[in-house]
């Protein structure tokens, strides 16, 4: 697929004018061989119908953006087994096995590298060759593969908030709070009980790119503020505001803008006293879709392990 094939499959349900096509091998090498591309918050934006990326390349970057970026880091320091802050791609090939399920990952973060087998990356794609240059001989360093994990992350919630914003710069709390809806499992008959929980807000605030993008580096890290959650729902405790703000802080070291605050807060106040509901708010988004895998799919975790068996096959039998 190029790099618009992979925005466009992220936000397949939004009216993006999309038409499926396919590439012959002498479309897919013009694609490939492109001149030394910068990474940036807008690489696959600026690739537009250029670069090609490859079935690997593509679980490899749902992985990403469904993963907080620390497991990432943690992946490279594995696999930096020298300690020079660099990586092959012979190396660099084990991280693949890993998002491809093929080899778990407690045996990657603890085994000795050694013992498990390199695959052989034959397919040729864009990102292999921006990590690894057009020989695949050259080396990835751990600052340039930091960036790349944060850049895809912003990118992605770039175009998600530009689709949802008329003016480019600010949402209002309703659209912001449909936007976190439409990517949980709720059926989209049950958005109107959130959203009109929203009409208690003296204003319709405005959300900017920075505080949508704040909250998805919280969802991302939401491991440790469950267990904040949990305490209060074994406690059969409401939460007032002042303490949900604090739980975050705490558990994430996270400042989330106060408009995000409040319409979170409005959201999963059932009742409007004042007090939100912990039980609501992580069934809600524990049940969240992985990016790529849509509500028009059924069985979406079936779908995604499948995916990856189907993988794994590939890469064993290479």
């Amino acid at each position: 697929m190029t790099s618009n094939d992979f925005l466009q499959s992220l936000f397949q349900e939004k009216n993006l004018g999309k038409s499926f096509h396919s590439l012959t091998a002498a479309d897919a090498q013009n694609t490939l061989v492109k001149p030394k591309l910068t990474l940036s918050s807008q690489f696959f934006r600026n690739l537009g119908n250029n670069g090609l990326i490859s079935f690997t390349d593509y679980l490899f970057l749902l992985a990403v953006l469904n993963e907080p970026s620390s497991r990432f880091e943690i992946f490279f320091d594995v696999l930096d087994a020298d300690y020079s802050g660099t990586i092959d791609l012979n190396e660099f090939s084990l991280l693949y096995k890993v998002t491809a399920g093929v080899l778990d990952e407690q045996e990657f973060t603890s085994g000795e590298l050694s013992l498990f087998p390199k695959v052989n990356l034959s397919e040729q794609s864009t990102l292999l060759q921006v990590f690894f240059g057009n020989d695949g001989k050259g080396l990835l360093k751990k600052e340039d593969f930091y960036r790349f994990i944060e850049n895809l992350q912003n990118e992605i919630l770039e175009v998600e908030f530009t689709l949802h914003s008329p003016n480019g710069k600010t949402i209002s709390s309703t659209e912001f709070a449909r936007v976190l809806l439409q990517n949980t499992d709720l059926p989209e008959q049950c958005y109107d009980e959130f959203l009109s929980r929203l009409n208690r807000l003296s204003v319709n605030a405005e959300i900017t790119i920075e505080d949508f993008k704040k909250f998805y580096k919280f969802i991302n890290h939401l491991c440790d503020f469950q267990m904040a959650m949990k305490m209060y729902m074994l406690a059969n405790k409401p939460i007032s505001l002042h303490e949900f703000k604090r739980a975050i802080q705490v558990c994430t070291n996270l400042d989330i803008g106060e408009h995000v605050l409040q319409t979170l807060f409005c959201m999963f106040d059932a009742d409007g006293d004042g007090h939100m509901s912990p039980k609501e708010f992580m069934v809600l988004f524990r049940n969240r879709r992985p990016r790529g895998i849509h509500k028009n799919i059924d069985n979406k975790h079936g779908i995604w392990r499948d995916y990856k068996k189907c993988l794994g096959r590939t890469i064993r039998d290479q």
